[in-house]
């Protein structure tokens, strides 16, 4: 997680995308496993995906929780797309 904090600035921000990450990993990991065999795969997807987040945050964290939820999914799902490929 620390590699995320990084790339975000302001410290409400830092806040918020860790309130993020706890609330939303462990749904994104079950939908990585759901589309990857490999558990290394599926982790490297989310990790992938909240790290892509994270660089956009500034933007995205202004967004609806639902809103934020659905971008979180559709990364995921395109980055497991990118590692099976």
């Amino acid at each position: 997680m620390l590699l995320y904090i990084q790339t975000i600035e302001d410290p409400r921000q830092t806040r918020q995308f860790e309130d993020i990450y706890t609330a939303c990993c462990g749904r994104m990991l079950a939908l990585a496993r759901r589309r990857l065999s490999a558990q290394a795969d599926a982790e490297d997807a989310v990790q992938q995906s909240f790290l892509a987040l994270a660089e956009r945050f500034s933007r995205l964290a202004k967004l609806p929780e639902t809103q934020l939820e659905a971008y979180l999914v559709v990364t995921v799902e395109r980055k497991c797309i990118d590692i099976l490929r």
